[in-house]
């Protein structure tokens, strides 16, 4: 009788080892909003240091469409970078299932999607890329949603996400200043649990920015902000902000633009 209860218990803690092997473990490390402003390139770097990991397979850039290029709202390429492959086969079923257009001519220009890219390589260099960048505007939060809700159902377990997304431009300092603090303040009750059901149009009214320049913005992509959001994370961890006024010790609005960095889980 002992001899067949260390058996069982045995085999039990046997298969119990293996469900542990195969259940899906969360990263620690999710996402995270970062600048594509590379006047800020040590603060990029630092911020991916923090968050790098061999073992991810898959990086998905939320970016804005920043010169109004190709076709469609929603737009992704399946060429391959020269230094970075892209995940094919989630793209085409991205193109075959929702919204989204596959058109590679716009990604050379990209900047929000081309400055990332180093970073990836160094930082994931197992990683293939998914590219997603959004015309602003001119895509419907019921659209997001959809392409949301397609990358859902891939297996995100060694998924990370970018929401590359430039923050204050084109204002003096204190009016980027309250911007941000205005941000980041949505950012920290989001995380606490306010604006559970938070829509695009929030976020739009966010992103608007006082000021004499009628091009300026508290941040540049409500769309990829939606767009991380709603993938699931719960936390936000604020890591910096900086601005090119606050780092010159000038406050020259026109040359203004500010940066946050942040983590989220």
């Amino acid at each position: 009788m002992g001899r067949n209860f260390i058996k069982i218990g045995g085999f039990l803690l046997f298969l119990l080892a293996v469900f542990w092997l195969f259940l899906p473990k969360n990263p620690l490390y999710q996402g995270i909003v970062v600048p594509h402003h590379l006047f800020v390139s040590n603060y990029i770097d630092q911020l991916y240091q923090i968050v790098a990991d061999e073992d991810v397979e898959r990086v998905i850039v939320f970016s804005p469409n920043h010169f109004y290029q190709g076709r469609g709202g929603i737009i992704s390429s399946d060429l391959d970078f020269e230094k970075v492959d892209v995940d094919t086969e989630m793209i085409e079923s991205l193109d075959a299932d929702g919204d989204l257009t596959i058109d590679p001519s716009v990604f050379p220009l990209e900047h929000g999607v081309m400055v990332q890219l180093p970073y990836i390589q160094k930082y994931f260099p197992q990683a293939k890329v998914v590219p997603i960048i959004f015309r602003p505007g001119q895509v419907t939060q019921e659209e997001i949603a959809q392409l949301v809700n397609d990358i859902k159902s891939y297996d995100s377990v060694k998924t990370f996400f970018v929401a590359s997304v430039d923050f204050t431009h084109y204002v003096p300092e204190a009016i980027a200043e309250e911007n941000d603090r205005e941000t980041v303040d949505w950012f920290s009750r989001w995380s606490a649990g306010e604006h559970e059901d938070f829509s695009l149009f929030e976020l739009q009214l966010l992103a608007e920015s006082a000021g004499d320049n009628l091009d300026a913005v508290a941040f540049d992509s409500p769309e990829s902000i939606y767009a991380l959001l709603k993938t699931g994370f719960h936390n936000f961890q604020f890591v910096r902000r900086s601005s090119v006024n606050s780092l010159i010790g000038l406050d020259v609005a026109a040359n203004n633009t500010s940066h946050i960095f942040a983590i989220f889980k």
